[in-house]
């Protein structure tokens, strides 16, 4: 069986007083992987479609927005799912983007990346971050030199 082949953003900036992520809190789904946590946008890459496109399709579906610049900084294949990570900064505000799936999403400091959680002004209650989405975050800080 061939693994399923999925693309994800991690989305940048650096203009505060650290480092943050754009993230999406995920629907409370027990079908879907990492229900109720924090995670990354994207998605699955549909049949002869190449990763960036289908990053920047599912961006836009999600969030309404693709940032100019997403680079793949890593890919990881297994044998359930292919991962492409595609990495840009963007400085849009958490308000001029529509959420088109999941429960909330926010900009993620780089210490409740390091702590593990962080509060979603949606639901006014902390949540978890995916613990490979958190190992992610904490590899490619690390790569830049933020941590």
């Amino acid at each position: 069986m061939a693994s399923t082949a999925v693309t994800l953003a991690i989305l940048h900036r650096t203009d505060g007083a650290e480092p943050a992520f754009l993230m999406q809190l995920r629907d409370d789904f027990p079908h879907i992987l990492y229900p109720g946590v924090w995670g990354f946008f994207g998605g699955h890459i549909e049949a002869n479609e190449d990763p960036l496109p289908a990053l920047q399709r599912e961006l836009l579906e999600e969030i309404g927005h693709c940032p100019d610049g997403l680079t793949l900084c890593r890919e990881e294949p297994d044998p359930a799912y292919h991962r492409y990570f595609f990495a840009a900064p963007c400085s849009v505000p958490r308000d001029a983007l529509h959420l088109g799936e999941g429960m909330d999403l926010d900009w993620v400091p780089l210490g409740n990346v390091q702590r593990g959680s962080h509060f979603s002004p949606q639901l006014q209650e902390a949540r978890p971050l995916g613990s490979p989405h958190q190992a992610m975050l904490l590899w490619f800080a690390r790569d830049r030199g933020w941590l």
